[in-house]
């Protein structure tokens, strides 16, 4: 699998794997290997070249990866202390479509999750025909997106998955709202829990994985 910038002086190709490697034209020297990068945890197979600055690749996951790239290369290829790396930005994950409701209820239908790529938005519902008030936002770090989200029956604690596995909140409302971190737990996947669900009494959760 390979492809080739508008310029036609650089290919990116990849085999049966999860590397992804430039190789660029040179005056004198020909054709040589310039950089490359895993990003993908499985096979790659497709990739897109968005712009000069860009390419992204999928597999056999449904990660999406997108690549910064500097002069035709990618930016680990620079070293971790070079001028060029500590300007760009790092290789983001894409989080894959929801395969539950990016939202979620507690048992009485007064409180309200909705999760987007980034953020955890908490909502009280006050009444059917009221409307929804915002409580507060959990925001979590850049670089990796929600793949799903659940609130408890007791509207108690939040979870949600992304690439580096799940992460709990205690909701606090008195005397303000606030969301506690709990301590997260170990899972042996590394492709990220893509479907939470927790059981009537709140006290245990499922999680299922990619793999």
């Amino acid at each position: 699998l390979c492809i080739n910038n508008n310029e036609k002086d650089t290919v990116y190709a990849s085999g049966v794997e999860s590397k992804i490697i430039s190789v660029s034209k040179t005056g004198s020297q020909g054709w040589v290997y310039t950089s490359c990068i895993r990003g993908q945890s499985h096979d790659i197979n497709a990739m897109l070249l968005l712009n000069s600055g860009e390419l992204i690749s999928g597999g056999i996951t449904t990660d999406v990866c997108i690549y910064p790239l500097a002069e035709g290369r990618f930016k680990e290829s620079y070293g971790a202390g070079n001028k060029v790396s500590a300007e760009q930005q790092k290789l983001r994950h894409v989080s894959p479509f929801p395969m539950q409701s990016p939202s979620s209820l507690s048992k009485n239908n007064d409180t309200l999750l909705i999760h987007l790529d980034t953020e955890l938005q908490v909502w009280t519902v006050p009444s059917l025909i009221e409307a929804p008030i915002l409580q507060g936002i959990v925001k979590k770090k850049k670089g990796n997106g929600v793949f799903s989200s659940q609130l408890s029956p007791d509207g108690q604690l939040i979870c949600y998955s992304d690439i580096k596995g799940i992460s709990f909140y205690h909701i606090i409302t008195v005397p303000i709202i606030k969301f506690i971190p709990l301590k997260n737990p170990e899972f042996t996947s590394n492709e990220g829990q893509v479907l939470l669900q927790f059981t009537e009494d709140s006290k245990t959760l499922y999680a299922v994985g990619l793999d």
